[in-house]
């Protein structure tokens, strides 16, 4: 393992998934979504904002109930904007 790889998973975790860019933020930055698994934690999503020279990035975990937690939140979304699921 090289030391830029070690570093990452020691830092921000091994990615298992990239979902690439789920869409831009307000600002114009692009949002990017990933699946990470931290050195002995759980797993977490990873949203990274970046564009322009700026980068943010915030994960939160991915348990059973921030996931269903998530789907509600999505389901409820659709029904005030009209959106229909897939």
């Amino acid at each position: 393992m090289g030391f830029l790889s070690w570093l990452q998973e020691h830092t921000t975790g091994v990615t298992l998934a990239e979902y690439g860019e789920l869409s831009r933020s307000a600002a114009g930055l692009k949002v990017l979504v990933a699946l990470r698994k931290h050195r002995d934690q759980g797993h977490y999503l990873a949203f990274k904002w970046q564009g322009a020279g700026q980068l943010w990035q915030h994960e939160i975990e991915a348990t059973p109930e921030v996931l269903d937690r998530l789907e509600a939140i999505l389901r409820e979304v659709r029904k005030k904007i009209g959106s229909r699921p897939t």
